[in-house]
């Protein structure tokens, strides 16, 4: 493996993280996503409040 690399959960997990914060994620509401890696699981929620009040924060950090 890369000294770098992220990981993706599978759908599955993405699908039961999202059932459970559905009754959070609604129109007006905010989240905030530290680690969001690729961003997919950023833009869902995005989705689910409207594309308002998503913050997400990634830090990379390349080990040599």
């Amino acid at each position: 493996l890369a000294p770098f690399c992220c990981t993706l959960l599978i759908c599955s997990q993405h699908a039961y993280a999202l059932e459970l914060l559905k009754d959070h994620l609604k129109e007006g509401n905010r989240a905030l996503d530290v680690g969001s890696g690729t961003g997919y699981l950023t833009a869902c929620m995005a989705v689910m409040v409207r594309h308002r009040g998503i913050f997400m924060f990634q830090m990379s950090t390349l080990l040599m």
